[in-house]
């Protein structure tokens, strides 16, 4: 039970935050898209981290290192490589476009 504990906990510690924001573009600006799907994804269907955006358009997901798409409302929109950190930050994003 203990290894089991520790295990867990270590999965826990090499996980990144990965947060961004995702904005809606209209014919009168740019505003933070609520409520937006955001998912990484390892591979086509394979999406370990799912969420969607608050009243500011941030989003926050936690995920172990790797390589991943971001996909935003269903639209594949960038590739990450998410490093051994304890934060990642990502640009803004738009949502409909």
């Amino acid at each position: 039970m203990a290894a089991l504990v520790l295990w867990l906990a270590a999965g826990i510690a090499s996980a990144a935050q990965v947060r961004g924001r995702v904005d809606f573009y209209g014919p009168s600006g740019v505003f933070p898209m609520v409520n937006a799907q955001v998912m990484l994804c390892a591979a086509p269907g394979a999406c370990p981290a799912a969420t969607v955006t608050g009243a500011d358009g941030m989003y926050y997901l936690q995920i172990p290192p790797g390589n991943y798409l971001l996909v935003i409302n269903g639209m594949t929109k960038q590739q990450l490589q998410v490093p051994n950190v304890p934060l990642f930050d990502v640009p803004p994003l738009p949502g409909n476009r």
